[in-house]
């Protein structure tokens, strides 16, 4: 399970524009790399360290409801399994 974690991780990586721009891409490739929900954070931080703009708010939305669907979810199964926790500690 491990490796395999790794394995994802090292392509999420690649595919999130992190060591280069969405222009540096094909235009073919682009919409493909918008579904990534890390890369409007990503390009946040380069138009901040780039441009030195102030980061565009609107494009994070998508980031934040599903940051907070998780942090619900792991809430939620936390609370329910927070009885077991204890004996396995």
């Amino acid at each position: 399970m491990g490796q395999l974690t790794g394995v994802v991780l090292q392509f999420w990586f690649w595919l999130t524009p992190i060591v280069y721009t969405l222009g540096a891409l094909p235009e073919k490739a682009r919409p493909i790399m918008q579904m990534n929900p890390m890369t409007p954070l990503v390009q946040n931080y380069q138009q901040i360290f780039l441009t030195q703009n102030w980061p565009t708010w609107a494009p994070l939305l998508n980031l934040l409801l599903i940051s907070l669907g998780l942090l619900a979810l792991a809430a939620w199964f936390f609370s329910a399994r927070v009885g077991e926790l204890v004996d396995e500690l």
